[in-house]
């Protein structure tokens, strides 16, 4: 029995000053996916450097002053592998209605009329031009009331 249960086990262990990328969980976390289909959209977010390992499966990852808890079991943690030439990013803000990571958008890049929607093509804070998105007009005006359209 417990040969079995070791087959399917990995020890992982990470030192200060690795880089590690953070494993999001799909269903939970939709607002940093901005994909259609959860099965396309990123499994992992942006390497971290390990700032503490509190015991031998926590770690501390984001830096103080974050908006989320800044510790992570090593399960959904995954090694950096080649160089290591990144910076730290900071996350998205988290929701205050729903307490998920939700990014901001920052510029309406295109628009578009669909049937009786109209669309506009956003740009997100922190996420690359080419990982626009989609959304319809009255849902983001209503997600964020703050943010100007043209």
């Amino acid at each position: 029995m417990k040969i079995a249960y070791d087959q399917g086990r990995v020890e992982r262990e990470f030192i200060i000053g690795d880089w590690v990328y953070l494993q999001l969980q799909p269903y939970q976390q939709t607002s940093l996916a901005l994909r259609w289909s959860h099965k396309l959209s990123p499994r992992f977010y942006r390497p971290y450097r390990v700032l503490e390992q509190l015991v031998r499966w926590l770690i501390d990852l984001i830096p103080p002053g974050s908006k989320i808890h800044p510790v992570f079991h090593v399960s959904i943690l995954k090694k950096q592998l080649g160089s290591t030439d990144k910076t730290d990013s900071p996350l998205p803000l988290v929701s205050e209605t729903s307490g998920h990571l939700q990014p901001q958008p920052i510029v309406v890049l295109n628009s578009h009329s669909n049937g009786h929607k109209h669309e506009l093509l956003i740009q997100w804070q922190g996420l690359p031009t080419t990982n626009a998105a989609w959304e319809d007009e009255y849902q983001l005006r209503n997600k964020f009331p703050d943010f100007v359209c043209p």
